[in-house]
């Protein structure tokens, strides 16, 4: 039986996961599996979804796993579909589209402790589960966590919003860790 966490008080539990067991719980989280997707709009391919992503996302072990308590993804040096690097993709929405997990309001809590170095930008966001105002990201993106890989000392946090891309409008807010830290020196929360 999964660990809950830590009561707040006048918040309800909802959702969680603590990583425990030895596999990721597909009945919570599913993968983007590619290295881009295909804009109907216009009839093209966007490579490396939109941001010049040299990855290619796979559901493999050797991206994604939970080991002692921890959902661990990992960005490996490797060629496959003709890019340079592997690394993982999760989401709470199966590929199909059909959500795993939804809420319109409460409060998101995370523990992550994430690597930093130039060509990393690793990231929490909210997606809505449709596209009700039109395609990214006219329909909003919350960016609970991004840290751009050559800027150790700051986590942004981003809502786009508005319209598509590239004419959405995007609000960026940057917070400075303290003492001159890392986002590699420990917990971020």
């Amino acid at each position: 039986m999964a660990k809950k966490p830590p009561k707040v008080p006048g918040w309800k539990l909802v959702w969680h996961d603590e990583f425990e067991g030895s596999e990721i719980d597909r009945s919570k989280w599913d993968y983007d599996i590619g290295n881009g997707f295909y804009d109907y709009k216009n009839h093209a391919w966007v490579p490396g979804w939109g941001n010049e992503e040299l990855q290619y996302y796979t559901d493999s072990p050797a991206n994604a796993r939970v080991l002692d308590g921890s959902l661990t993804i990992s960005a490996r040096k490797e060629s496959l579909y003709g890019c340079g690097y592997t690394s993982a993709r999760l989401k709470t929405r199966h590929r199909d589209g059909t959500p795993l997990f939804t809420t319109q309001f409460g409060r998101v809590e995370f523990r992550a402790k994430v690597p930093w170095g130039k060509g990393l930008w690793p990231a929490l966001w909210m997606l809505p589960q449709q596209d009700k105002y039109g395609g990214w990201a006219a329909s909003g993106e919350i960016d609970l966590m991004e840290i751009v890989g050559d800027k150790p000392h700051g986590v942004l946090n981003r809502i786009h919003f508005g319209s598509t891309y590239p004419k959405r409008t995007l609000i960026t807010t940057v917070h400075e860790l303290p003492n001159g830290s890392t986002v590699a020196d420990g917990e971020s929360r």
